[in-house]
């Protein structure tokens, strides 16, 4: 699929400096935080990362169908919204009849492929070191939350919403499902997050997740959260949503830690002080060190070798798919079998052969069917 439309001078100097930022890796479905993954990055010489749009010789945006990654906030956000590919800025309107925009930092929605910005969440918890109010980047594909529940991804530790590369869209073009794909505070685009932060920072996360929604005007979700993400969306499930919510799909959830996690997290620290993956890792989030230090640092705290949220494990009710890589060296099958046992609702496991701590990384063929098979039946 591709979009094109002619923009003026100074919206496409904008553009430009964008896509100068906002590139994607070739092969990897994401930066994951295996250590795999951790090689191919290091690995990849920095003039081989493709830019994700192509202003060309005409200077027309053009959105190439698996190639897109990302689109990042532009230092004055644009106003978007359409049916076609439409954009309104101080006065600025451009459409066209590929897909449709709408947010405050770059953003597209439509049936196909959309991408739609998050504006401004409010948080809930005054005990939040979150700010109040914050601009977070988002990507939404399918169709639109009136019409359909919609699949919620949660990124992991240094994830972002485009670190998860095509596999959202893939999962709600085959479930026909709508998708929303965001990236928290520090990550991605979206604003970053004060630090340092605190111990309980997934708690955060999980009290501001109803906002996100509310926003997003999703009625019902069914949330998909990976490592972090996981954490986020159990803490949130076992809390009383507002949200109705239908199922959970959790990749490598952590419910406590781990020595050897975390000794595997104090080796990424020692690589991204003196290899590479501080540059790579750059160039999927504008402020890499707080990416960074916001999820590495707290793993490291001493006091987070007692983090547990075992305690919401029984308050769970709504039906999940567990996924564990086998090979997962930042956690083992102890963290989903204690899911299994306190949980209350009805849980079906899948334990993936010759896979790390990136399930639909490592293995996307057989995590889509089995993540298609669970939606369809939920």
């Amino acid at each position: 699929m591709q979009g094109d439309a002619v923009l003026p001078e100074d919206l496409l100097e904008r553009k430009r400096t964008a896509d100068r930022r906002c590139v994607g890796l070739p092969g990897p479905d994401g930066v994951g935080i295996d250590a795999d993954l951790m090689g191919e990055l290091l690995a990849a010489p920095a003039d081989s990362q493709p830019v994700v749009t192509d202003l060309g010789a005409a200077d027309r945006i053009s959105v190439h169908g698996q190639n897109v990654s990302t689109f990042c906030a532009t230092d004055k956000p644009l106003r978007i919204r359409g049916s076609g590919f439409g954009v309104r800025d101080s006065g600025l309107g451009v459409r066209d009849s590929g897909f449709g925009v709408r947010g405050s930092g770059f953003g597209v929605r439509g049936s196909g492929f959309g991408i739609r910005d998050s504006g401004t969440a409010t948080i809930p918890n005054p005990e939040s070191r979150i700010p109040r109010s914050m601009n977070l980047e988002s990507i939404w594909y399918g169709p639109s939350p009136d019409r359909t529940p919609t699949l919620v991804f949660l990124h992991e530790g240094l994830g972002s919403a485009t670190m998860w590369r095509d596999f959202p869209r893939r999962l709600s073009e085959v479930t026909g499902y709508g998708a929303l794909v965001y990236s928290r505070a520090g990550y991605g685009s979206s604003d970053p997050a004060p630090l340092p932060r605190p111990i309980r920072y997934m708690h955060d996360e999980a009290a501001m997740l109803d906002d996100i929604l509310a926003q997003h005007e999703i009625r019902e979700s069914i949330l998909i959260g990976h490592s972090d993400g996981g954490s986020i969306a159990l803490i949130y499930a076992g809390n009383r949503p507002k949200t109705p919510l239908r199922a959970m799909i959790l990749e490598a959830p952590h419910v406590s830690t781990e020595p050897g996690g975390l000794a595997s997290i104090a080796r990424m620290k020692i690589d991204y002080e003196t290899t590479g993956l501080r540059e790579r890792l750059a160039r999927y989030h504008k402020d890499v060190d707080n990416a960074f230090r916001g999820w590495n640092d707290v793993w490291l705290h001493p006091d987070f070798r007692a983090w547990n949220i075992e305690e919401y494990l029984s308050a769970i009710r709504v039906p999940m798919l567990l996924i564990q890589g086998e090979d997962d060296e930042y956690g083992t099958g102890k963290q989903i079998e204690a899911i299994e046992a306190e949980a209350r609702g009805p849980i079906e496991t899948l334990r993936v052969p010759s896979c790390g701590h990136s399930p639909h990384r490592d293995q996307p063929e057989i995590v889509l069917q089995a993540m298609m098979n669970f939606v369809t039946k939920v």
